[in-house]
């Protein structure tokens, strides 16, 4: 059994959920999701979608009282392969303080008998403020090379470009990939929950590698924000112009 926990909610929310997934392996495999509300008013409009091998599912419509949780059970098709595969969950609803909240969480299907991958996957993240920058590292043990793609998972308001690129990963070595998070919404002063895949197929087995961690949001969304120099160079920008009005107005007289 594979579980996943993530935990989101807007800044100044009244509605603060944790989401916690299981996934049983069997055929078919099944998911199990179960969202809990620990803020003070209530949730509503409590949504939840799974995306997993192109086909998305939906959860009932709910509301969440404050400590109340609440369970949805989700049956997948049958994998197209032998292996493990990425299945993502997000949970959306409305706050009736802070508008609509959401939160994004992966978890990773496996096969009956499905070996672990040996490769491993780490994040090194930046702060964001309007930009922010991040690297996920692959790490491979094994004696052969492996060459696959990367898929980047982010909640609202947090994007990226590509949101998926091509990944090679020499025999016993590493490889990092860059990725830069630009913010178009989210609000200062939390973290906010990211992941990665790293999905790959060798020797008719396909493999999935997840990294999880959390960003930190430190500054606005707004627009850019203009350095000091810049702003010092527009000041005397226009106290230059103002200068040359002024002398060809003197030379006039």
């Amino acid at each position: 059994m594979l579980v996943g926990l993530v935990a989101g909610h807007p800044a100044g929310a009244t509605v603060v959920l944790q989401a916690v997934a299981a996934v049983e392996t069997r055929d078919p495999p099944t998911v199990h999701l179960v969202v809990s509300n620990t803020g003070t008013e209530t949730a509503r409009d409590v949504v939840p979608e799974l995306l997993y091998q192109h086909r998305t599912y939906d959860g009932e419509r709910a509301q969440l009282e404050p400590t109340i949780r609440r369970a949805w059970r989700f049956s997948l098709a049958p994998p197209d392969g032998v292996g493990t595969f990425p299945a993502t969950l997000r949970v959306r609803w409305s706050d009736p303080d802070a508008g609509a909240g959401s939160l994004v969480l992966v978890v990773l299907v496996a096969t009956p008998g499905a070996l672990e991958s040996p490769l491993a996957a780490t994040w090194t993240v930046e702060p964001i403020t309007r930009l922010g920058h991040a690297h996920l590292q692959l790490e491979n043990p094994g004696a052969v090379p492996v060459a696959g793609r990367v898929v980047f998972v982010l909640p609202d308001h947090l994007t990226t470009e590509p949101e998926s690129e091509p990944a090679a990963v020499p025999a016993g070595g590493r490889t990092t990939v860059p990725l830069v998070i630009e913010n178009r919404g989210a609000p200062p002063g939390r973290s906010y929950s990211i992941s990665a895949v790293f999905t790959y197929t060798e020797s008719g087995t396909h493999h999935a590698v997840l990294a999880e961690t959390t960003a930190p949001v430190v500054g606005g969304s707004g627009a850019d924000r203009i350095p000091p120099l810049a702003i010092g160079a527009g000041a005397l920008a226009v106290a230059l112009g103002l200068l040359a009005v002024a002398w060809r107005a003197a030379r006039r007289r």
